[in-house]
């Protein structure tokens, strides 16, 4: 996978944030599936590409403000 894959996955990803993220709301139900979700494909696609960078990836997606 190239960078412009995990890019086109983050871009996805936020698209289907939860909407009170970053705003100091609690993540419940599906919100916690997509949180596992995006962690999962973190460790996924550093076993895939050493130099992935999973910081900047949840950043992309959402995840992390």
């Amino acid at each position: 996978m190239t960078k412009k894959h995990f890019i086109a996955i983050a871009e996805a990803l936020s698209m289907i944030a939860p909407s009170d993220i970053g705003n100091g709301g609690v993540l419940r139900g599906s919100d916690l599936v997509w949180r596992d979700c995006i962690n999962t494909l973190c460790t996924e696609f550093k076993r895939i590409n050493p130099r992935f960078d999973a910081a900047k990836f949840r950043l992309a997606c959402g995840l992390e403000r």
